[in-house]
């Protein structure tokens, strides 16, 4: 992760993004790439192209000033000067902001994108519908998804929700290198809805790969019974005090299968702690 992208769009849910990847940066000696994506005001198409070159000039250099002022609110907020010795560049790019933010992480090699994203009652609704979760269904660049309420504190337990896969080992390789720049524990998840044979045969066996390829990481695994995978993760974060919660997408159908539930029923799941997708 020697390169982190955040884009914003300057709302206090970007803010606090923003400040939880200050802190990623400042940890991991990242760079860090701040970026905004503009909309060009509607013109008159008789408009000289070179006054629309100017216009669009005039913006990004409007832009790039917000946001080395975003970032001086940035260390205000820290005390003044904790964040004075990170790399940052600026980034202010007119289009799509999907495009443009998948494009540009590509294009400068970002180990992550941290986004913000406002919540909601449960996972479905945090995730869906918003450009965080289009980013997620898009990009294959590990996406740190904020909520608004969470603070950055340390990062001490990571709990990363699997449902028992092969994929889970790369996905657990890229977790443990992220997680041993804070010295933090992994507890591997699963929830279970019934005794399965082959799920215990394969929690042993990848029991037993971690230890051969990641030896030496603070990895424990755990299952739990639950009805509702999304209750039942939920409490489990609960009572471990995690600070993420980490999972590997299959794209949109595997948060809808994951944590299916009755649409109508009030999901109980507030999430306060960042996620942290990996990408299959």
């Amino acid at each position: 992760m020697n390169t982190i992208l955040v884009p914003t769009d300057y709302s206090n849910t970007a803010f606090n993004a923003l400040y939880y990847a200050c802190e990623l940066a400042l940890k991991n000696d990242a760079c860090l790439i701040l970026l905004h994506v503009y909309d060009i005001p509607m013109v008159d198409a008789n408009m000289a192209m070179e006054l629309m070159s100017s216009m669009e000039k005039e913006i990004e250099q409007q832009t790039h000033k917000d946001l080395e002022q975003l970032m001086t609110k940035i260390n205000d907020s820290a005390g003044g000067d904790r964040f004075n010795n990170l790399n940052v560049s600026y980034e202010a790019r007119h289009g799509f902001a999907l495009e443009q933010i998948i494009e540009v992480a590509e294009e400068k090699g970002a180990g992550m994108i941290v986004m913000g994203t406002t919540g909601a009652s449960g996972i479905k609704e945090y995730l869906m519908g918003s450009n965080t979760q289009k980013v997620l269904e898009h990009s294959t660049i590990p996406l740190l998804a904020v909520p608004d309420n969470a603070r950055f504190e340390g990062i001490e337990r990571i709990v990363y929700a699997s449902d028992l896969r092969e994929s889970d080992k790369p996905a657990l390789t890229q977790l443990a290198r992220f997680a041993r720049q804070f010295n933090a524990v992994i507890d591997v998840l699963h929830v279970f809805q019934h005794t399965d044979e082959e799920v215990r045969n394969y929690n042993n066996e990848l029991t037993e790969w971690i230890r051969e390829h990641i030896p030496g990481e603070q990895i424990t695994f755990d299952s739990v019974y639950g009805k509702d995978k999304e209750e039942a993760v939920d409490r489990y974060i609960d009572d471990q005090n995690a600070d993420i919660l980490a999972m590997l997408t299959r794209k949109r159908n595997f948060f809808q299968r994951m944590f299916s539930s009755d649409l109508t029923k009030k999901m109980a799941y507030h999430t306060e702690i960042p996620l942290l997708a990996f990408h299959e």
